[in-house]
């Protein structure tokens, strides 16, 4: 045995490792195994996330219940044809009435006239049709009191379902009266009678109440059209009364208009009476007053007079004080002038006097000849003498002149002062007279004008009820029916088609929901990505369980030595060189199997890695660690003999505890009964020499432990062992108890190799693996012999 190489690249068997101590393994090399075992349970860091939503994993979920699915979707969906077939149908029909806010052609200014029609009156036209006064009307209209559909006291009584298994009555006709009345089977008295007037009252209450509840009236769309629609038993009948209460609708609208005008016929008659008697008391308080004031038609045409001549007055006196102001004016100018010291020849009256003109113009010609005279005659000539005598004439007269104008100018601005005087104290007195017949005047005009206001009241109210009594036979309403119910086909509920596929799919949502709750609610593995999801550590493998593939005669642990090519024992190979690739540098020695609970298959798990790596020509050793209820002893089928125990007890040396495997080149070291003490015999320092020892010798040392919630033995145990092996049993092992066993073993600074899915059902998991190659065995069946 010390001669052999390693299966894998024939490297030599390795050497020992020092006790107590482990040597760290080296960087693994970049692989998946790799990357998951450093994921730990609870960590922050956790396995790569997935889609929330896995569609192939729900798929295969739905397919592998399908046969719940189909049972759900079978069950409901004959449920609800069941139930439509036995649903009484329904059928609704609808007229259409239109709102005409258009004015009659004959009545353009009637007080009667229809408003515009908007969102609030188109509402209030449906509360109306809606109303319990036309349901009343149609109820009556169509003797509907009469009929079973609406009035359920014309049903035939049915008993509930306690009425019929009530014995009581059964029990009164077969026991004799005495017995009755001891059981207190007695009938009870009946109701006091209810008077036939409330029982009609209460009856077409409920009569209207389920009239109201089937009809229903809605605007269309955005148009002044109404859709009044009727849901019945009977598809004529929904079709008369839809056509009914449209028709009601416009009698009653007819009706409503009929009487607002007899209404306002009555009041217009009662209001002109009134109005005429107004007029004629106006007219005489008129006349009374004329009388009173002497305000007759003689004097009329003295107020106008009086009027004209204040007015005229009014006239002359702005014309005189006008006057009167202009003449200050050229007075004030003359005196500014004088004031000055300069001529007054500048004034307008003066260079207008046609006298003043002539002077000036004989003055100029005497200046010219005296110019002339002058040269020839010189000063003191007689001629000149004479000349310059006329022109000092000639200027006295002009001056003469000029303050003749100034003074007619005075005199005018006296003259217009008086008149403005004059005027002034007229108008007053013509004030007051004016005053005293105005004021007369105002209370005449006020006194017409309520006289021609109540006449003319009076001609608008006769006009009005004239054209209203006219009117009042041939009133229109506002509204007509513009598409009448007819007879409806098919029935408006139910649509059978629709509810049936309704109840289709909910049936198909519940018959995934219970699939997907079933699944969820599963507390075991069925898939290597739950497993890994759920502990974080890697699944090196998924073991079968040979009965499924191989024939159940065969041991699973001899499957790895009977069957080297069955897909179990590539499977085992797999696990195998998993635990080689997690370290290729270092590769773990000392690999502890162990489980959560028992029963999950550790020691089949133990037994064939053991075997398959023995059989790979790795020296390999198997110990026992379960000292509570070792097991290895009766697979192997070997006779009761010193083991492990006693060698640790050292009752014994490491050579009589070691036996060889029957089937292959392994070693075991059997436990053949229990201890009371197995921690302290595991925890020892001698069972960390036997390892130390035996990694001198061996490739590769497994043991297999007891259940890691059973006992606390395997946490010891995985303390002083290079790997972990949890395994896992398919479908059984509980979700908690995986994880809790993951959880004590992280607390025991294990190094988790990983998990091993075992006795998996390889038909069924196939169903619900996915990366394993397991969706594809049909293709890859053909590499195993099983």
């Amino acid at each position: 045995m010390d001669g052999r190489t390693s299966s894998f690249g024939g490297r030599p068997a390795a050497g020992g490792v020092p006790p107590a101590a482990r040597v760290a393994p080296a960087d693994p090399a970049p692989s998946r195994v790799a990357d998951l075992t450093r994921y730990r349970l609870g960590s922050a860091e956790a396995a790569p996330a997935g889609p929330l939503v896995d569609l192939a994993s729900t798929g295969r979920i739905l397919f592998n219940r399908k046969w719940l699915v189909l049972a759900v979707v079978a069950l409901v969906t004959a449920a609800a044809i069941v139930v439509v077939q036995r649903l009484q149908p329904i059928y609704a029909a609808r007229a259409l009435v239109m709102l005409d806010p258009r004015e009659d052609i004959y009545d353009a200014d009637s007080l009667l006239t229809g408003l515009p029609l908007d969102s609030a009156l188109i509402e209030g036209e449906i509360q109306v049709i809606r109303s319990r006064l036309m349901a009343e009307r149609a109820v009556a209209s169509l003797n509907l009191m009469t009929d079973p559909e609406f009035n359920p006291a014309l049903r035939p009584a049915q008993p509930g379902l306690l009425e019929r298994l009530d014995p009581r009555p059964w029990l009164r006709g077969h026991l004799p009266v005495g017995v009755v009345d001891v059981l207190g089977l007695a009938a009870e008295p009946p109701d006091v009678v209810t008077p036939l007037e409330e029982r009609l009252e209460e009856q077409r209450r409920v009569v209207i109440n389920n009239f109201l509840q089937r009809l229903s009236v809605s605007r269309q769309g955005s148009a002044q059209v109404i859709a009044v629609g009727f849901r019945s038993g009977s598809p004529r009948k929904a079709a008369l009364i839809a056509n009914t209460v449209a028709d009601l609708y416009i009698v009653e609208q007819l009706e409503a208009r009929f009487e607002t005008t007899r209404r306002v016929t009555a009041w217009l008659n009662e209001r002109l009476g009134d109005l005429a008697r107004q007029v004629r008391l106006s007219e005489e308080a008129v006349e009374r007053y004329r009388v009173d004031n002497a305000l007759i038609a003689e004097s009329e045409a003295d107020v106008a007079i009086n009027a004209q001549q204040l007015s005229e007055l009014n006239t002359a006196l702005v014309m005189a004080r006008a006057e009167r102001a202009e003449a200050e004016a050229r007075v004030a100018r003359i005196g500014e002038l004088v004031d000055q010291g300069q001529a007054l020849d500048t004034i307008p009256e003066v260079t207008a006097s046609p006298l003043i003109v002539g002077l000036r113009q004989q003055l100029a010609a005497l200046a010219e000849t005296e110019a002339e005279l002058r040269a020839q005659y010189g000063d003191q000539h007689p001629r000149m003498l004479e000349i310059s005598a006329q022109r000092r004439d000639l200027t006295v007269n002009l001056q003469q002149e000029i303050a003749r104008i100034v003074d007619a100018l005075e005199n005018e601005l006296m003259v217009a002062t008086a008149r403005e005087q004059a005027l002034a104290q007229s108008i007053p007195r013509l004030v007051d007279e004016a005053a005293e017949i105005n004021q007369a005047e105002v209370g005449l005009r006020e006194l017409e004008r309520e006289v021609e206001a109540s006449r003319q009241l009076y001609d608008a109210f006769l006009t009005r009820f004239t054209e209203v009594s006219d009117e009042e036979e041939i009133r229109q309403p506002n509204a007509r029916v513009i598409s009448p119910a007819v007879i409806p086909e098919a029935p408006y509920y139910p649509r059978k088609s629709l509810l049936v596929a309704a109840a289709f799919a909910v049936s198909v949502v519940l018959g995934a929901g219970m699939a997907l709750g079933l699944e969820a609610t599963h507390k075991g593995f069925r898939s290597r990505e739950q497993l890994e999801q759920a502990l974080g550590v890697a699944n090196l493998g998924v073991a079968q369980d040979t009965r499924s593939t191989i024939a159940r005669r065969v041991r699973p642990e001899d499957v790895v030595i009977g069957k080297p090519m069955s897909s179990y024992a590539e499977a085992i190979r797999g696990v195998r060189i998993s635990l080689y690739l997690s370290n290729v540098d270092r590769p773990p020695k000392v690999v502890l199997v162990t489980s959560a609970l028992p029963g999950e298959g550790k020691t089949v798990l133990s037994i064939s890695l053991a075997r398959s790596a023995a059989a790979a020509g790795q020296r390999v050793v198997l110990i026992d660690g379960d000292l509570r209820r070792p097991s290895i002893h009766r697979v192997i089928r070997r006779a009761t003999q010193p083991g492990l125990i006693e060698f640790l007890a050292e009752e014994v040396k490491l050579s009589d505890v070691v036996v060889a495997d029957a089937f292959s080149d392994l070693k075991l070291i059997p436990v053949y009964h229990g201890t009371p003490n197995p921690k302290d015999l595991l925890g020892s320092n001698h069972m960390r020499q036997l390892l130390n020892t035996l990694r001198a010798h061996y490739d590769l040392i497994v043991i297999d432990s007891a259940p890691v919630l059973a006992v606390a033995d395997s946490r010891i145990l995985a303390n002083l062992a290079d790997k972990v092996l949890l395994a896992v049993q398919w479908e059984k092992t509980p979700r908690k108890a995986a994880r809790e066993a993951m959880r004590y073993l992280m607390d025991a600074d294990a190094d988790m190799a990983g998990t091993v899915m075992t006795r998996t059902d390889w038909r069924r998991y196939r169903k619900y693996g996915r990366v394993d190659g397991s969706d594809h065995y049909h293709r890859i069946a053909g590499y195993y012999t099983n």
